[in-house]
C-alpha cells in the first residue's frame, strides 16, 4: 500500500484541517484517514467512510494551483468520457477548495519492470489520444510544454540558476561536478557547435504535430499503481497538449526507475510510430538536454524539504547511469 498507516478520526482532527474533507464529506462520517504520498504542492488523503474508500487530493501551491486543478480535472474527464480504464475515476470536484475526489485503487508501486509494464504504458498513451480531435479545444496545454528549441534551453538554464553553482558543487563529488560543468557548458554555451546543433535538432523535432498529442506529463512508473486489474496511472496536474518527444524523453530519463536501452526503444518506437519518431533517430544532444534537466531536479531535491529531500548519492548515481553514457 502506498502511504502511511491509518489514523483514527481524532487523529484526523489533529493533523488534517477538518475543512479538507468538508466539500465532499461531513467530518463525523469519516472513519479513518491515511496520508498518501505528496509533496509541497499537493496533499492526498485516503478517506474511509461508511459508504466506501476514496482519495481526496487538494492542490496547495497558491501560485499555480488553479492551473494544476484545471489540468487534472480536464485530463480525468477526458479519460472517463472515453472509457480509459487506466486512471482513477473522478467522482467529484470542488474548485473553491482546489480539491478533487477520486476512486481509491488498491495496489502497490511497481518494483520489477517487465515488457508488460511498458506495453501497458504505451497502450494508455494510445488510448488517451484515440478520440482527441473532437476534444482538442477543451484541453489545456501541458505545463512546460515543448514548443521551441530556445525555450528548452532557457528552461534548463533557469533550473541551473535556481539551484546555483555553489550548491550544485557542494552536492557532488569534485570529479562529478567537473564533468557536469564540462557537459553543461558545451551544451548551453551560445554559439558553440554543440549548442547550435542542439537548437537545430530541437526546432526540427518541435515540428512534430504536438497540437494533436495529449500528454499526462509527469508520466512514468513513479506515478503508477499496480492493481489486480492492471496498471493505474495517477497525478495529471501537469497534463495537456504537448509534443510526443517530450513525453518519451521525460519517461525514459525520469529518475525513479532506470529504463534500459531495450525498453527505451520499445516505448519510444511505439509512442513515436504515428509521428515517424524512432528512438535511434533522436540526436544525442537532445537526449542529453532532457537527462540534464532531470539531473538538476535530483540535485535540487538534495536541498529540499524533509519529506522530499534526497541524499547526494542519488545525484551521483543519476549522473553515472544517465548522463555519462550520453557523453
Amino acid at each position: 500500500m502506498i502511504g502511511a498507516p491509518f489514523t483514527n478520526t481524532s487523529k484526523l482532527r489533529l493533523n488534517v484541517n477538518v475543512d479538507f474533507v468538508v466539500p465532499f464529506f461531513d467530518a463525523k462520517d469519516v472513519l479513518n484517514t491515511k496520508q498518501l504520498t505528496g509533496g509541497r504542492n499537493n496533499h492526498a488523503i485516503k478517506i474511509e467512510t461508511a459508504t466506501g474508500i476514496y482519495v481526496l487530493k487538494r492542490y496547495l501551491n497558491e501560485v499555480d494551483r488553479n492551473e494544476r486543478f484545471d489540468r487534472e480535472v480536464s485530463f480525468l474527464k477526458h479519460c472517463n468520457k472515453f472509457g480509459v480504464k487506466a486512471v482513477p475515476m473522478l467522482l467529484n470536484q470542488d474548485r473553491k477548495n482546489y480539491s478533487i475526489l477520486q476512486q481509491y485503487v488498491e495496489g502497490f508501486r511497481p518494483e520489477s519492470l517487465t515488457t508488460f509494464h511498458f506495453n501497458s504504458a504505451s497502450k494508455f498513451i494510445a488510448e488517451i489520444n484515440q478520440n482527441l480531435t473532437e476534444e482538442i479545444e477543451s484541453l489545456p496545454r501541458a505545463a512546460d510544454s515543448f514548443v521551441t528549441g530556445a525555450a528548452v534551453v532557457v528552461n534548463l538554464r533557469a533550473r541551473f540558476e535556481s539551484i546555483g553553482d555553489t550548491r550544485i558543487a557542494s552536492a557532488l563529488q569534485p570529479e562529478t561536478y567537473a564533468n557536469f560543468v564540462k557537459v553543461f557548458s558545451e551544451l548551453l554555451s551560445a554559439g558553440s557547435p554543440t549548442n547550435s546543433a542542439l537548437i537545430q535538432h530541437l526546432n526540427e523535432l518541435s515540428q512534430i504535430p504536438s497540437r494533436i498529442f495529449l500528454s499526462p506529463s509527469d508520466f512514468g512508473f513513479h506515478n503508477c499503481i499496480e492493481s489486480k486489474d492492471g496498471l493505474i496511472f495517477i497525478d495529471f496536474e501537469y497534463s495537456g497538449i504537448d509534443n510526443p518527444l517530450k513525453l518519451i524523453l521525460d519517461f525514459i530519463y525520469q529518475p525513479d526507475f532506470y529504463i534500459t536501452e531495450e525498453y527505451a526503444h520499445l516505448f519510444s518506437d511505439e509512442i513515436g510510430k504515428p509521428y515517424g519518431l524512432k528512438y535511434v533517430e533522436i540526436p544525442r544532444e537532445v537526449r542529453l538536454v532532457f537527462a540534464l534537466k532531470w539531473f538538476l531536479m535530483v540535485v535540487k531535491r538534495v536541498f529540499d524539504l524533509p519529506q522530499t529531500k534526497v541524499d547526494p548519492s542519488h545525484a551521483e548515481h543519476y549522473f553515472a547511469t544517465r548522463i555519462k553514457p550520453l557523453t
